[in-house]
């Protein structure tokens, strides 16, 4: 697992089409590796403004990783572009390319299995047929590769979006994968031990470009762009008597008092068995995304870096 933030983010970067995983075997040696340098990702990223006073959020595995949380710059965005004080952060890049932006928030009135059905469905296919669709807001063109193993779920789509104005639309190939896992359960498969199923639940999804794929030649009227990403959303571990106030919090309301980021927090992220199963249910939902894009072209970086915020 890398232990800089920079290096965890190479995780995300475009991969030949012949290095994305191509049997159960490789696709769960690949996730293994992905989840690891994710958790690392997840981990930098600072804690929400708006926090319900009700929860204390995990806690990073080390001082080490705690310390990359202050790598991540706040953007202040105004009320017009963030109408619900989600909170979005900057990070300049050190490989030339463009800056990365994560956001993140606390939702108290939505469940896990809800959430979790909401990343999925751009990606779901029925038995044998293809599904058709927008993928995050871009349409969804091809299926060129799918795979499954115990991990999780690995696809390879064409992508393409109109922009506005005079633009060209755009198409991407990425690879996109998807994981209910966490970062040890490779390792605890592999031995023999079996992988615990009381644990608080998560879900990952991923998507990084996929380099000279032959079905997926340059299409004629279309610039290539790319995008780098990682959604992930988690339970928040409550104790019995919050349980009933944080389920009445509507959702990261703006009357809530802020915390400060850098108060105390418990190390509660090892609750599990009869208490975590009764809390599941009405746990809180930490969501996190890390992302940047290139459309190609000749769209400069800088007007890319100035919409991704509110995007976002």
């Amino acid at each position: 697992m890398a232990t800089d933030v920079h290096e965890a983010l190479k995780t995300l970067s475009p991969i030949e089409h012949t290095e994305f995983p191509s049997d159960p075997s490789a696709l769960d040696a690949h996730l293994a590796t992905s989840l690891a340098d994710i958790h690392t990702l997840i981990s930098s990223i600072p804690p929400p403004a708006i926090l319900p006073k009700s929860l204390d959020l995990p806690e990073p595995p080390n001082t080490e990783i705690a310390a990359l949380q202050k790598e991540w710059k706040p953007v202040k965005l105004s009320n017009k572009e963030n109408q619900i004080g989600i909170s979005v952060f900057k990070l300049s890049a050190k490989d030339g390319k463009g800056a990365w932006f994560a956001r993140r928030s606390i939702h108290t009135n939505i469940s896990f299995e809800r959430f979790k059905a909401g990343l999925q469905y751009d990606f779901k296919e029925n038995e044998g047929e293809e599904k058709s669709g927008p993928v995050r807001g871009i349409g969804r063109d091809l299926l060129v590769r799918h795979e499954s193993s115990e991990l999780g779920r690995g696809e390879i789509l064409q992508l393409s979006a109109q922009f506005p104005g005079p633009s060209a639309p755009r198409d991407f190939v990425e690879g996109c994968l998807s994981s209910s896992a966490h970062p040890e359960d490779h390792s605890t498969k592999k031995s023999g031990k079996g992988i615990a199923k009381d644990r608080l639940r998560q879900f990952t999804l991923i998507s990084k470009p996929v380099l000279n794929h032959p079905e997926c030649d340059q299409r004629s009227g279309y610039v290539r762009g790319t995008y780098e990403s990682v959604e992930f959303i988690r339970e928040i571990p409550v104790t019995p008597k919050s349980l009933a106030r944080c389920h009445s919090t509507p959702n990261v309301p703006a009357v809530e008092t802020p915390t400060s980021p850098t108060r105390p927090r418990g190390k509660t992220v090892g609750q599990s068995g009869e208490n975590a199963a009764e809390a599941g249910e009405n746990c809180p939902v930490d969501w996190i995304m890390i992302t940047r894009s290139d459309p190609g072209g000749s769209v400069p970086r800088w007007m890319v870096e100035r919409g991704t915020p509110g995007g976002i």
